[in-house]
């Protein structure tokens, strides 16, 4: 697991000006999982090794659960996302 440090340290480095937040209870990432994503298990459960984009007005405009087969495909998903939300500011 990564301190807060080591986290804005790595977020600096790849020039993100957004906040980073370390979810460490999954309290977050439980308020704000889409309904249905992974309908096996308790929604409290659902985002373990997750991503989450939330806007301003706290809108979700991306979710993924991490995978080692889709990985990639989330990384650039995540990527543009991203560079869209940074070209409205």
């Amino acid at each position: 697991m990564e301190s807060k440090t080591k986290a804005n340290r790595w977020g600096k480095s790849l020039g993100f000006t957004l906040p980073i937040l370390l979810d460490l209870d999954g309290k977050v990432a439980a308020l704000y999982a889409p309904e249905g994503v992974a309908p096996f298990l308790p929604r409290e459960q659902v985002p373990i090794g997750s991503n989450m984009v939330i806007d301003r007005e706290g809108i979700v405009r991306f979710y993924s659960l991490l995978d080692s087969v889709n990985f990639d495909a989330e990384l650039i998903a995540l990527t543009a996302c991203l560079d869209g939300l940074l070209s409205e500011v």
